[in-house]
C-alpha cells in the first residue's frame, strides 16, 4: 500500500514523501539544501544540492549519454580504492598501484620531453623491431652494458674514447 505525505513547516521547510511498504522516496527542502532520498531493500541513494555543491551518494552511480563533457576550472579528481586521476589546468597526475595501457591500433606519445624512471627493471618487448631514431642516442649504465644477439650489425663511424 502506497501512502503519500506532504509536510509544510516554516521552521523545517517541505517534505514529500512516498512510501510503498520498504521503499521510501523522500524529497526534503529546507531554504538551504535540497535532499533526495530514496531507501529500499538494496540501499539508499541521496542527492544533496546547495547553491555551491552537488553531491551524489549511491551503490552505483550510472550515466547513459552521447556526449560527456565536464569542465573544472580548477581541478577535477577520480578516485577509486588507492587509484586516482588528478586533472589541473597545467597537469594530470595518475596514481595507481598498477597502471595499464591498451591500445588496439597505435598507442602515440607526443611531448618536447618524455621522462620514463623505473625503481627496479625497465623492459621493452615487441615481436617486431625496436627503434629508436634521435639526433644522437646516449647510453649510460652504472655497471655495465649487455647486448646479446645473434647478428649484432653497426652501421656508421665507430668512435672508441
Amino acid at each position: 500500500m502506497k501512502v503519500n505525505r506532504i509536510e509544510l513547516d516554516k521552521k523545517k521547510g517541505l517534505t514529500i514523501q512516498v512510501v510503498n511498504g520498504v521503499k521510501q522516496q523522500t524529497i526534503f527542502l529546507d531554504g538551504d539544501k535540497i535532499t533526495i532520498t530514496v531507501v529500499g531493500p538494496g540501499g539508499t541513494s541521496t542527492i544533496e544540492q546547495t547553491p555551491t555543491s552537488v553531491t551524489v551518494t549511491a551503490d552505483q552511480f550510472i550515466v547513459n549519454a552521447k556526449n560527456i563533457v565536464e569542465t573544472a576550472t580548477m581541478d577535477a579528481l577520480i578516485r577509486s580504492g588507492a587509484s586516482s586521476i588528478m586533472l589541473t589546468p597545467a597537469t594530470i597526475t595518475e596514481t595507481s598501484p598498477e597502471i595499464a595501457l591498451t591500445a588496439e591500433a597505435n598507442l602515440n606519445m607526443t611531448s618536447a620531453t618524455i621522462t620514463a624512471e623505473a625503481e627496479a627493471a625497465f623492459n621493452v618487448a615487441t615481436v617486431g623491431i625496436a627503434s629508436v631514431e634521435a639526433g644522437n642516442f646516449n647510453v649510460t649504465a652504472l655497471t655495465g652494458v649487455e647486448i646479446e644477439a645473434p647478428n649484432i650489425a653497426l652501421v656508421g663511424m665507430i668512435e672508441f674514447l
